[in-house]
Formats: structure tokens, sequence, C-alpha cells
């Protein structure tokens, strides 16, 4: 159907980023988006000025395309080139707001964020947050959250996690605030917020769990750490089947300091096989052959 109509409107908009659509938001196969919506913001941009107004209608789909097409480059790892193509929406829909200030400038945090441009990060987040909604707006409050953490202010991270009411925290808004909370060293306070959101969670609780895991390991308690990388594992497997590596790290890792030494080389060897640049791994390794001290706080 899309083929056809491309055929017959090859210098068309609404064609070609209809198709990037179906595959971006359809069938999650965002690298086959990206020259479709590349096709149709060419074509317009490509377009005399005439063509244009008599086209206008097909302008609103141009200005989508933008958007998607940023959002599929930052989704593939492409974050500076997903800047520039951000920056020209933002510009083209100024006078028109086809896509709301919301979620473009949400979209610029994000790009910023993860160029490692966190005070641009902030200021484009404090301004969607500005922005007037129907919905939540959680998700900018969380990345607002994460990028104070990585400015290394953890009051910033904690007024900005502080913005949504409790019982309005999803379980992925829990793990930033705990996440928060440990670096406020509150560990007792991070245990309770990550036990609470695993009660809720019917399929990302793993997430939690590899958090509390890192937090006893941290505190020294190697055999809970243990308890909550195995039932993070359990958890995993049950719920999406195949293996966890975080899980399978730090159980080895507490194996290691607990002196069951042949279930963490069995472990950690398992871990090699499948993902041998999985991070502080040969390290861990290393320490079981007994050449160096073991690793601390491994991981991710």
């Amino acid at each position: 159907h899309f083929r056809k109509a491309q055929e017959l409107r090859p210098r068309g908009v609404t064609n070609f980023y209809r198709e990037g659509m179906l595959f971006k938001q359809i069938e999650r196969k965002t690298e086959k988006s990206i020259p479709l919506f590349e096709r149709a913001a060419g074509n317009w941009e490509n377009m005399e000025e005439s063509e244009k107004k008599e086209r206008m209608r097909e302008r609103k789909n141009y200005v989508k395309s933008l958007y998607q097409l940023a959002s599929a480059l930052l989704e593939t790892n492409r974050p500076t080139r997903a800047l520039g193509v951000l920056e020209k929406c933002i510009e083209e829909d100024e006078d028109t707001n086809y896509i709301s200030p919301l979620y473009k400038y949400f979209g610029l945090g994000k790009i910023h964020f993860q160029l490692n441009s966190y005070k641009k990060a902030k200021d484009a987040l404090e301004f969607a947050a500005s922005c007037e909604a129907e919905r939540p707006i959680d998700f900018v409050y969380e990345l607002l959250a994460r990028t104070h953490l990585a400015m290394g202010d953890e009051q910033g991270a904690a007024a900005a996690v502080n913005r949504v009411p409790e019982k309005s925290r999803r379980p992925y808004y829990r793990w930033t605030e705990a996440d928060v909370l440990c670096a406020l060293k509150d560990f007792r306070g991070a245990r309770i917020v990550l036990l609470r959101s695993i009660e809720r969670d019917k399929r990302s609780a793993h997430k939690a769990l590899i958090r509390l895991a890192r937090i006893e390991y941290l505190s020294g308690d190697f055999r809970k750490t243990g308890k909550y990388a195995k039932a993070a594992q359990k958890f995993f497997q049950d719920t999406w089947g195949g293996l966890l590596d975080e899980a399978s790290f730090w159980e080895a890792l507490s194996a290691y300091h607990l002196g069951e030494h042949e279930h963490a080389v069995k472990i950690a060897t398992e871990l090699k096989g499948r993902n041998p640049r999985y991070p502080k791994l040969d390290r861990l390794l290393a320490s079981l052959a007994g050449r160096t001290p073991g690793p601390r706080g491994g991981g991710r």
C-alpha cells in the first residue's frame, strides 16, 4: 500500500512519513524507519516555494518527520545527528506547534543528557516541565533527577523527584528515586522504596532487585547481595526468558566474597561466554584465579 502510493507520488511527504511510523511505532524496527523519515523531510525541503503553498497540508507531516527522525537517531545512538534534526524541528514548528513543546523540549533534554551536556539538558527539561500538559509528566522529572545526579547535585535531584506525589510514582520512577536516596547515603530509605516498587511491578521487578543487590554489596552484606541477585535472575527468567547478565555478575561477586569459589567461577565463566565485555568481569575472574584483589562495587 505505502510502496504503491510512494511510486505514484515519489516527491510526497505523507506516505513516506506513514511508513516510517509503521516501522518505528508498530513493528519496532527503528533502523528501517530512518531513511523513510529522511525521505519525507527531504522531499518537503526540496520543493519549490510555490509547490509548498499548494501542498501546505503536508507540512505538518514534514515537521512530524523531523521529530520522529530525531527520536529514531537518538534511539540508535546517534545523538549528535539527532540534535541537529530536533533543533530544525523546533525552529520549523515554532509558530505552529504541531508537536507539543513539552515533547520537543523533553526530547532535547534526552539528547543533551546522552551527549553529557548536563547543563543544557537541565535547561531543556525545566522548560518542558513548565509547559502545560493534559497528562502527568513524571518522565520529565525522572530525567531531570538523573541529570542533577550526573551533575553531582543530589539535593537538586531530590527536589526533582519530589515534584511527583509519592502515590503517583511508577516503578521506573522509584528506581531513580532509590538512586537519589543512595547518593544522599539514605540506604534504608532506598531499600524501602525499592521493596515497595517490587510489590507493584509485574514486568521489570528485576531492575529493583539488582539495585537492592548493589546496596547490600556496598553495605557489606554479601549473603543478601546473592539473595537479591538470584531473585532478579529468577524473576527475569520467569517473565522474559533467558539470563540476566547483571544478576549473574552480582551472584558471582557475592559468592566470591562468601568464599564459595567453585560457584563463583561457574557463574562468572558462564557470563564470560555470553558477554565477554561485561564491565569488571575480567577483574572478578582474575580475582578468582588468585591474581588480584576483587573488584569493588562492580557491574553497571
